[in-house]
């Protein structure tokens, strides 16, 4: 999810029993020139493919639970996922705002959140995940921009050379003996 699908989340949308969440919604930010100052509204995605259900992993139910656990705490009441104290929808830049403060504290460089978006596109690519899903996943309408926008290729060393080491074993050659003259003869 980006960050505005996120925010715009309502708990209608997440089904917990059968561990799904619908994106329809995302918040929209424009400046409003006649008093010269941010609004932030609900709207629907930039395009039909980006209206999806996602299927919520365990660490992404526990964390759910928890939200809602800690929002019930707070006393707040909203239909919100991650409400703001007064149970509307929280600003965007309030989010960030909040996390470049976090990560400042705990002394780690501050990233964008589509970096995160570009690195489980990575990740999942890389662990051999399908490309169709992976761009289902993300709400891209095409794959290309899937791969050639949000795969970053890592050049990982020990990966490459255990894969290609994976794809000669097939040819079981033994280096000591005679199979290597008659390969070369």
């Amino acid at each position: 999810m980006t960050k505005a699908e996120l925010l715009a989340l309502k708990w209608s949308k997440v089904d917990l029993e059968h561990r799904t969440i619908k994106i329809e919604r995302t918040q929209t930010e424009y400046t409003d020139y006649d008093t010269n100052s941010k609004i932030y509204e609900e709207s629907t995605p930039k395009n039909k493919t980006s209206r999806r259900t996602v299927v919520i992993n365990d660490f992404t139910y526990r964390w759910l639970m928890e939200q809602k656990r800690r929002t019930e705490q707070a006393g707040i009441e909203s239909e919100y996922v991650i409400p703001a104290n007064s149970g509307r929808m929280v600003k965007e830049s309030s989010v960030t705002g909040t996390f470049k403060a976090f990560c400042n504290y705990v002394g780690v460089e501050y990233k964008p959140s589509h970096t995160c978006r570009r690195s489980y596109v990575t990740n999942c690519l890389d662990k051999g995940m399908k490309l169709a899903l992976v761009s289902k996943n993300v709400g891209h309408k095409n794959k290309s921009t899937t791969l050639n926008t949000y795969y970053k290729c890592k050049n990982d060393y020990e990966d490459n050379l255990a894969i290609q080491n994976e794809i000669f074993k097939i040819y079981d050659f033994d280096f000591g003996g005679e199979q290597v003259e008659a390969m070369f003869a």
